[in-house]
This record gives C-alpha cells, sequence and structure tokens, in this order.
C-alpha cells in the first residue's frame, strides 16, 4: 500500500511511484493486493525503472518475469487524486500478469500529462493478461493530455473463459487531449483504446 497526501510533492528522476510486487508465487489465500492511493502532485523522469521499462508518474502492478502466470494472485488498485506530469513514459501505468482486477480511478478536477519525451505514449495504461476485470475511470473537470491514447484499457491474455465473467470498462469524464504516437502493438493512437487484443487475431 502506498498513499501520499493532499500538498506533498514528488519530484523524480524516474517514476513517480514505483508499486510492484515481482513474488515468483503469490497464492490466492494470501489475500495480496497492491494499492496506491495519490494526492497532491507527482512529477516523473525519464529514467528507465528497475526492470528497465520506461518511467511514468505511478506504476503499480504484478510482474513476475513479465510474462502471464497463473501462480500470482491479486488486485490492483491506483486511486488518483494527484495532477501528474509525466516527463518520460505514461501518466499511470497499471498491469497485472497474474490473475487479479486491475482498477485505475482519476479523481475529478486532476491533470496528468504524457507528452515529454521519444518514450511518452499513454496517459492512463491498464492492461490485464489474466482472466480479471479491467476497469478505468475519470471524473468530471479531469484533463489528459497524452502522445499516444489518452486511455489504454486491454485485456492481452491469450486465453480468457465464459466462466470468468471478465469484463474491460472505461467510464470517462472530463477532457482527453490524444495524441499520434502508435501503440506498442503498432496500431493507431486514439482518446480511448479498450477491448480484448491478444495478437491481433480473431480467438473464440
Amino acid at each position: 500500500v502506498v498513499t501520499t497526501s493532499a500538498g506533498d510533492v514528488i519530484n523524480s528522476a524516474s517514476a513517480g511511484i514505483d508499486a510492484i510486487n515481482n513474488a515468483a508465487s503469490v497464492p490466492a489465500a494470501s489475500n495480496s493486493s497492491v494499492v496506491v492511493t495519490a494526492n497532491g502532485t507527482i512529477n516523473s523522469g525519464t529514467v528507465s525503472t528497475g526492470n528497465g521499462n520506461p518511467a511514468a508518474g505511478i506504476v503499480a502492478g504484478y510482474s513476475y518475469n513479465s510474462s502471464p502466470d497463473s501462480n500470482v494472485v491479486g488486485d490492483i488498485i491506483v486511486d488518483d487524486f494527484a495532477n501528474i506530469t509525466a516527463a518520460g513514459g505514461d501518466g499511470i501505468r497499471v498491469f497485472d500478469y497474474g490473475i487479479g482486477n486491475v482498477t485505475v480511478i482519476d479523481e475529478a478536477g486532476t491533470t496528468i500529462t504524457a507528452t515529454g519525451d521519444a518514450s511518452s505514449r499513454y496517459g492512463i495504461y491498464a492492461q490485464n493478461y489474466g482472466p480479471g476485470n479491467t476497469s478505468v475511470s475519470t471524473s468530471a473537470g479531469d484533463v489528459i493530455n497524452s502522445a499516444g491514447a489518452g486511455i489504454h484499457a486491454i485485456n492481452g491474455a491469450a486465453l480468457v473463459l465464459a466462466s470468468s465473467n471478465s469484463s474491460v470498462v472505461v467510464t470517462a469524464r472530463g477532457t482527453i487531449n490524444s495524441g499520434t504516437v502508435v501503440n506498442s502493438n503498432g496500431s493507431p493512437a486514439a482518446g480511448i483504446l479498450a477491448g480484448y487484443n491478444f495478437n491481433n487475431a480473431p480467438d473464440s
């Protein structure tokens, strides 16, 4: 659990907040979760994170070897009240390579800017690589400025059974100013990208 308070200012050469569980095994019985509640201001930099990924204002997730792993079970929740300026990478980047739900809430009146350098892409990036739910919501008065897609909410799992009742839900309010930088799979940018997308190929 990571929490910052109103009036806090984070100035970082890399990620502003980096909340990652890299355990090789996280049993369901452990009731694990990664929770970030951010208030104040985050000014993140351009230096790659410890695992070699681009920086971001907030990074949160389960990421053992950056490959899907059913031995890792846990939910990720990012509740953002902060204004974020990301000099590199994404404003908020959340991912789950295990089994769990991904939730990003951008509270009212915030500004997220991710237009800094060549690594800049998404205002909010939320990706699930398992059968869980992916949810992104923004609020009235929010502004997202991004070099690529404003909101990227994708389930990239190779297999999602109907019995899992998985969903991808985006509720967008406020303003999104998206850019021209293509997505990581080479598809064009957009204000909002949402769906199930494993290898860009039809899959029953």
